[in-house]
């Protein structure tokens, strides 16, 4: 489908190559073409009138005025031109009248005078065997000519002429395409690479047509392949790391936990407030470690994500009813509008995970005694069906300038979303990826009034 784009390089390339290449075709093909025309016709002439110029001469001096204008209508019948025979007292022999500044042109001994718009004169001056001068004046063959009109304008039969021109388009065609395809596949195999490492394959490499290449595309190809390379094993490095800071740093915290519980039986519920504050900070230290690996894996594209075709609706209402369970105990709601059945491809727990993020952060900001109101409805774009689901609280939104970083990890608004009011700037960068990963998108907007309203848009599977 690419190819039928006329705005992508390879029609750029193809047709500005076979447009210069025909003009050339062209302009080199009418040039030559006029010139071996005329220079045909003008020797041929020559040839022709110079034993014409002889025959005449003999017929006058043989058979006189009488014979020599028989010979001169049967000639002009056959061929449509008119012909002086000038003697040297500079007389036509016929007592015609000759065309004006011919006479002037003959006695200056010139020759191919063009007298007027319409003929270009062909002189001849011959001696006769009984020692008269005698100029031969015949006019060059016009382009009404019988033998002009068999030919075309480019100096080649007619029957050639749409055979030519084809010939040029097809093998200028042919070499333009082989050009442009030759310059745009690699960039197209190096988009297709592209787009496997985006996805997470970054084992993949460009084909080896291009990285043999040994122009500047070549260059590229085997410069993107180290690239890779480079990303591949950085990737894996940050896995082994991932893997092993995940150990080191929930062992001791279990072992944390462990010696909290022996130290509370052990102080006999002395120092109880410092023991709550010990592990209230051990589980959000848990949390946090929890969120990060999570983050990580789905920026890296680590784990192959199973993909379900799932009831979404479900899915959606389960996870309001979780956080509206929350909220009541900060005399908050939460109100679900729009049902209907609605399933998409998704990886149950990740997506569940987006969405309680996503609830979890409205329920957090928005003021107590209001509730944070859920939107779901459908929608089609270009022909393919959509979930979208709006979440809306009613607190004090974000700054204009906060808005394109709320889905970045550790980011906090200072004015509002600080640490005091919970929480690590993770939860929306954890959601923005999932969705991501199930091909959807996401975005926020401030609504007028106050609140910040989150919209997160999925495909839908569509139903039979």
């Amino acid at each position: 489908m690419k190819l039928l784009k006329l705005n992508t390089i390879f029609w750029k390339i193809f047709l500005s190559y076979w447009l210069v290449m025909l003009l050339i075709v062209v302009a080199t093909t009418l040039t030559i073409g006029l010139l071996i025309d005329r220079d045909h016709l003008e020797f041929r002439q020559q040839v022709t009138d110079s034993v014409q110029a002889s025959t005449a001469i003999y017929i006058y001096e043989a058979g006189g005025v009488e014979g020599f204008e028989k010979w001169l209508r049967a000639r002009k019948h056959r061929h449509g031109r008119i012909t002086f025979l000038v003697n040297d007292r500079y007389e036509d022999v016929l007592g015609r009248p000759l065309p004006s500044g011919l006479l002037n042109d003959i006695a200056n001994g010139r020759q191919s005078v063009v007298i007027d718009r319409r003929h270009r004169w062909n002189v001849q001056k011959v001696t006769s065997s009984r020692g008269h001068a005698y100029w031969f004046v015949n006019p060059v063959i016009s382009e009404n000519n019988s033998f002009r009109q068999r030919f075309s304008p480019m100096g080649m039969p007619r029957p050639f002429r749409g055979l030519m021109l084809l010939t040029g388009l097809v093998v200028t065609g042919l070499i333009s395409f082989w050009l442009a395809r030759n310059l745009t596949s690699p960039i197209r195999q190096l988009q297709i690479a592209s787009r496997q490492i985006s996805d997470g394959q970054f084992s993949t490499r460009v084909d080896q047509k291009v990285s043999k290449r040994r122009d500047e595309l070549g260059e590229l190809g085997r410069d993107f392949d180290r690239m890779a390379g480079q990303i591949e094993q950085l990737l894996s490095s940050q896995q082994r790391i991932l893997r092993d800071v995940s150990h080191e740093l929930r062992s001791p915290l279990a072992r944390l936990q462990v010696a909290l519980e022996l130290a509370r039986k052990a102080s006999d519920g002395r120092a109880a407030n410092e023991h709550a504050r010990i592990e209230k900070e051990a589980d959000r230290l848990d949390e946090l470690i929890g969120q990060v690996i999570t983050l990580v894996r789905l920026e890296s594209g680590a784990e192959k994500i199973t993909m379900q075709n799932i009831d979404f609706t479900c899915l959606l209402e389960g996870a309001v009813a979780d956080a509206e369970f929350e909220a009541k105990a900060h005399s908050k709601s939460v109100r679900l509008n729009g049902t209907g059945k609605v399933r998409v491809y998704a990886n149950t727990p990740l997506l569940l995970s987006a969405l309680e993020n996503i609830l979890r952060n409205a329920v957090r900001y928005t003021p107590e005694q209001t509730e944070v109101e859920v939107n779901m409805t459908r929608v089609d774009k270009e022909g393919s069906p959509f979930v979208v689901i709006s979440i809306t609280d009613q607190g004090p939104g974000v700054a204009e300038r906060a808005l394109e970083h709320l889905f970045e990890p550790f980011y906090r608004e200072a004015d509002a979303r600080d640490r005091s009011s919970g929480g690590y700037g993770l939860g929306l960068a954890i959601a923005e990826r999932a969705v991501r990963v199930h091909g959807g998108e996401i975005t926020a907007r401030n609504v007028s009034g106050g609140g910040l309203e989150v919209t997160v848009t999925l495909p839908m599977v569509a139903l039979g």
